[in-house]
């Protein structure tokens, strides 16, 4: 049974190993013997990114007299490691010191959370790693926990809080400082993504210094997230010949509202934000919009996505 229910006392013991400082088994309930949210606890000295999965999926529902333990069904679609995408950033570098920060494309709408691992070259230490403003503004929502591993290597860990409640959230995540002799020394190693179900897909991340290393193999105009949205959505794109990308949005009538984005791009995949405004920056109503985009080789059918105020 889980015990430790409170948001600040998990986050004290969170990344804390059993006679450590700061150590509370009450927050070791993770894994449970089959994943799920009502399994049974297998504790294993440590409190990491797997009880923070029991954690968030029970967070302020833990009675046994509760929520029924069935969670919600969605549509799974393709492999969270197919909708999830993180790239490393250099922002700036100051006394050599190089800030990055890690950037999110999310096109799931079942993602509860993730654990990503980092690692910094040999000469480099680790400054700090902070939750972006997107994040650190969502507190109550989201849970953003750090371990530092003694192998040069450092564990991000984000989830959303509550029954249900998926991680619906795109853009940069966290910031990470280094001291470097020289920037690049810092690389993105592996994401490990988990569903609302606790369901998981693990994917290698061969790039860092800010390169993009997801080479799609078609065209694609992914829906945007989240829909419904206010006052900003996400519509994710992907790439795969290069050349004059338009994405442009239309009310119901078919008027154009606003041309999004209209510009050479190369392979890769993409993320562009619409505040809902038109074209000449004003507040468009509610209602239900329409997104269409062009590109070499690709005709695309439009997508659908409401406005609520």
């Amino acid at each position: 049974m889980i015990t430790l229910t409170e948001l600040s006392a998990f986050s004290l013991t969170f990344g804390k190993v059993d006679g450590g400082s700061g150590w509370n088994e009450e927050g070791d309930f993770g894994p449970t013997d089959d994943w799920g949210r009502f399994g049974i606890p297998m504790p294993d000295n440590v409190v990491d990114f797997e009880d923070l999965m029991i954690f968030a999926m029970n967070y302020l529902n833990v009675s046994p007299g509760g929520t029924s333990g069935a969670l919600i069904a969605r549509a799974g679609g393709s492999p969270l490691g197919e909708q999830v995408s993180f790239r490393l950033v250099p922002v700036s570098r100051e006394n050599g010191k190089t800030t990055y920060a890690v950037v999110m494309e999310n096109a799931s709408e079942i993602l509860k959370g993730f654990s990503l691992k980092v690692a910094y070259g040999v000469g480099a230490s680790l400054e700090s790693v902070t939750a972006s403003r997107g994040l650190s503004g969502k507190a109550s929502e989201h849970f953003f926990g750090v371990i530092e591993r003694e192998s040069g290597e450092v564990e991000i860990c984000v989830a959303a809080l509550g029954v249900n409640k998926p991680f619906a959230y795109t853009g940069e995540v966290a910031r990470i400082v280094v001291r470097e002799e020289t920037e690049g020394s810092v690389g993105l190693k592996t994401a490990d993504l988990r569903d609302i179900n606790n369901g998981r897909d693990e994917v290698t991340l061969p790039g860092g210094g800010g390169e993009t290393p997801y080479i799609p193999v078609t065209t694609a105009l992914m829906q945007n997230h989240p829909n419904p949205f206010n006052p900003t959505t996400a519509i994710a794109y992907e790439v795969a010949t290069a050349g004059r990308v338009e994405i442009a949005i239309y009310d119901v009538s078919g008027a154009l509202v606003r041309t999004l984005v209209s510009e050479e791009k190369g392979v890769g995949r993409y993320t562009a934000t619409w505040d809902g405004r038109d074209g000449t920056g004003n507040q468009v109503h509610t209602g239900v919009y329409f997104y269409r985009m062009t590109a070499p080789g690709y005709t695309s059918q439009a997508k659908k996505m409401l406005l609520l105020k």
